[in-house]
């Protein structure tokens, strides 16, 4: 399982994504710890899905908020994707075997608490809006 969000972000565009892309978290952490690589490897590609558009609607609104953080976003979103990217093909390859090699739960786990419980917090002074 992975920590859900603990705070409301007041775009609600980004809100539902990041609800999203946790849920999908989630289930890759699930699907990892069964050892479940092509479940695994399907939840890893939704999350580039999701990710791509979330991280695009954060950063957007966080330079039009004239926010300097989004730089540090930007850099920790781009590297994710990457290493998503990296999982995926992995799983692709190895299987099960990647799983365990890349102990794919604990990274998703250890990216969530860094950057949603962490960087995010910035999130939080966006101006409100509605979708």
């Amino acid at each position: 399982m992975v920590r859900r969000k603990l705070r409301s972000i007041p775009v609600e565009e980004i809100d539902v994504l990041q609800e999203e892309l946790l849920g999908r978290a989630s289930q890759l952490v699930e699907a990892a710890t069964a050892r479940e690589a092509m479940q695994a490897r399907a939840h890893v590609e939704r999350m580039r899905e999701v990710a791509a558009v979330l991280f695009a609607s954060e950063e957007r609104h966080l330079r039009q908020a004239g926010l300097r953080s989004v730089e540090r976003h930007a850099q920790e979103h781009r590297r994710f994707l990457e290493d998503l990217a990296v999982v995926g093909e992995a799983l692709t390859r190895q299987g099960e075997q990647a799983l365990v090699e890349l102990q794919v739960a604990d990274w998703v786990r250890t990216w969530v608490d860094a950057h949603v419980g962490q960087t995010d917090q910035d999130l939080e002074r966006l101006p409100a809006a509605r979708a």
